[in-house]
């Protein structure tokens, strides 16, 4: 529900898009920050996902469930 609230602007990066929903969710800036840079390393530099991605990316998910929550 958050993301499709928050448009995605053509050439828009993901961290420009994480810049746009962390202003949607404050509480979620260093998640939202950390998991867009992560998706550009491997994304863009090719890069394998480490466990730490999948750490950063379950807690962004606990915190939007929590947030959507209420």
């Amino acid at each position: 529900v958050l993301f499709r609230s928050v448009p995605l602007r053509t050439g828009q990066t993901p961290l420009e898009f994480a810049q746009t929903v962390a202003g949607r969710v404050p509480s979620l800036e260093t998640e939202v920050n950390r998991a867009a840079q992560l998706y550009a390393q491997v994304a863009y530099g090719q890069r394998t996902p480490t466990g730490d991605h999948h750490e950063v990316l379950e807690r962004l998910w606990r915190r939007l469930d929590d947030a959507l929550r209420g």
